[in-house]
């Protein structure tokens, strides 16, 4: 099994780890994949470039340059995925060409004044 910790809830499992490797062990036991996946963007993580000076007041932090998305600079294939009887793919609009018509739940995550 590839998962790196299971945690119960409940009558839930919950089985936390690489979702690229966990999709090839599972598919036979679990009602739900819940999954935020490479998205394929090949984001920049460096997050320096948001670092130093003040915004409200806050001092930002000096930020990392040292992680990065295994799998991310691939594009993302959703198919083994697309087995399990429930999948919520967070990101899934980086790549909704690749998914079946159906159904799709959007989030706009904006700032209360907006």
């Amino acid at each position: 099994m590839s998962y790196q910790r299971v945690e119960t809830i409940g009558d839930c499992t919950l089985y936390l780890g690489d979702c690229c490797e966990l999709v090839k062990s599972i598919a036979d036991r679990v009602d739900a994949l819940v999954t935020d996946n490479p998205y394929g963007c090949n984001f920049n993580t460096d997050s320096t470039r948001f670092s130093g000076g003040e915004h409200q007041g806050v001092r930002r932090g000096q930020g990392r340059k040292d992680r990065e998305i295994p799998g991310d600079s691939e594009p993302f294939d959703p198919q083994p995925w697309l087995r399990f009887p429930e999948v919520i793919f967070w990101g899934s609009n980086h790549f909704a060409q690749r998914l079946p018509i159906g159904r799709t739940l959007i989030w706009l995550k904006k700032q209360p004044r907006h």
